[in-house]
């Protein structure tokens, strides 16, 4: 997770408190929470319900990525007994189908006079080969217990190909793209499963009667929510950095003219629900809420 600069959180929380503005009634006003007036206590609840949102959205993205109910299920019985880990692999794989060997003019003419004749132009031809290549991407997202990755609960998985094409002037060529191999990268997704209930709901909480809780943010509760949430952070990066180096890569040197959306692979535009927010309540008039007749 990078680091917190206390500008950058508030241009986001100011664009944010826009749009929900124009979301919530006339009446209700959202600030920020050291400017609404409330107790001590009201901090740990914000605290709460921060981490309660942030997890709900966590499990929103896992059921975009593929995750049934059933799935989450799974995966929190065995987070009971077992480590529960998410982990993605990536297999890149590009193989020569076609190899033709042609004659090439060169760019450079050449000229000749010959007394009394004339001049003579001409251009030297060199051999070269085109190489036809497929390129081919299997990506598969599972989670699994313990140590054990064939008891696994399968998220996603897709193969997809393309055809690639290279001129060099030998017969033996390497792949415009190296092959990369396999790709492995993983998160351990425990903490978050335990916070589940078995209803699926959010369970975050603050134990404020223990001797290690001393604030709302220096409490083992929330250290372990953090810990976790920055290791995500790090497992979401490795992951888009793996599908834009595995898959943007290769438009150059497609056979024909490929144009993507890359902003299928951007965080911009996402909303993300954790606001540090309290809501200023107007005080009602006297005679406000009396009963009528």
């Amino acid at each position: 997770m990078s680091s917190f600069s206390e500008d950058a959180f508030r241009a986001q929380i100011d664009e944010a408190l826009l749009i929900v503005r124009k979301v919530l009634e006339a009446n209700r006003t959202p600030l920020y929470a050291p400017d609404v007036q409330h107790s001590y206590d009201d901090k740990y609840l914000l605290a709460e319900f921060l981490t309660n949102t942030a997890i709900a959205a966590t499990v929103n993205v896992l059921e975009a990525a593929g995750a049934t109910e059933e799935h989450v299920m799974t995966m929190k019985k065995w987070s009971e007994a077992r480590s529960v880990t998410l982990r993605l692999e990536v297999d890149t794989h590009c193989s020569e189908t076609k190899c033709k060997e042609r004659w090439e003019e060169d760019d450079v003419q050449h000229s000749t006079s010959v007394s009394g004749i004339g001049k003579f132009t001409s251009k030297s031809k060199h051999r070269v080969w085109d190489h036809d290549w497929k390129y081919t991407v299997t990506w598969r997202l599972f989670a699994y217990r313990g140590n054990d990755k064939s008891e696994r609960v399968l998220l996603r998985e897709r193969t997809s190909s393309e055809e690639l094409y290279s001129c060099t002037g030998s017969e033996h060529a390497s792949p415009p793209i190296r092959d990369g191999g396999d790709c492995e990268r993983e998160v351990n997704i425990t903490w978050l499963l335990q916070q589940l209930s078995g209803s699926m709901q959010m369970g975050f909480f603050i134990d404020r009667e223990k001797d290690a809780c001393k604030t709302p943010r220096r409490n083992p509760a929330v250290e372990a929510a953090l810990r976790f949430f920055t290791q995500l952070s790090v497992f979401c990066a490795a992951a888009a950095s793996a599908f834009t180096s595995s898959v943007l890569t290769c438009e150059v040197h497609c056979k024909q003219k490929v144009v993507r959306d890359a902003s299928a692979l951007s965080e911009a535009g996402i909303l993300v629900p954790p606001l540090a927010l309290f809501e200023k309540k107007k005080r009602r008039a006297p005679h406000e809420g009396a009963a009528a007749g």
